[in-house]
């Protein structure tokens, strides 16, 4: 059976990739917002440029016709600005809500990797043990076998002793 860090391996797996789509999200969420910003300013600028070359044309002669359609158009610009500030809005509510999935993404990550890190760490410290046990197997079987030899040296010794007297 494989050990429990290489069977979570593919669920930590999984959950980068989500974490990675939920980045892709956030970074979309915020060029559409900056595109959004970009066009509230290019609205502005151009109602307060118009509005300005109105305000010069006003010096010299203008008709009825002319001040009502001007009208009309800085009115219709505004409404504009107001639908792009609450596009805006809108918008930097995505934001906040892809950078919120984003985070608990992140966070599931970041445990799953931390779940892997601990059991590789006990699953070391296991192998460890194991091979430590295994020397002090050997060396007790050597030290027994070196026991066993001094006692059978010993034994043919006095033997020997024994038997040239």
């Amino acid at each position: 059976m494989k050990p429990r860090s290489q069977r979570l391996q593919p669920v930590a797996d999984v959950a980068q990739r989500n974490e990675a789509q939920h980045m892709k999200l956030v970074a979309a969420a915020r060029q559409r917002l900056a595109d959004g910003q970009h066009k509230l300013l290019q609205l502005t600028e151009y109602r307060d440029e118009y509005r300005q070359g109105l305000d010069r044309q006003r010096g010299g002669v203008i008709n009825l016709t002319q001040l009502q359609t001007a009208r009309h158009f800085l009115q219709r610009l505004d409404d504009a600005i107001r639908q792009q500030q609450a596009e805006i809005v809108k918008l930097e509510q995505n934001v906040h809500v892809c950078l919120t999935r984003w985070q608990d993404a992140r966070r599931q990550q970041k445990s799953l990797d931390g779940l892997i890190d601990r059991y590789r760490d006990e699953e070391l410290l296991q192998r460890e043990r194991k091979q430590q046990a295994r020397d002090d197997d050997m060396a007790g079987q050597r030290w027994l076998r070196q026991r066993q030899q001094q006692a059978q040296d010993t034994h043919a010794a006095s033997d020997a002793a024994g038997a040239g007297t």
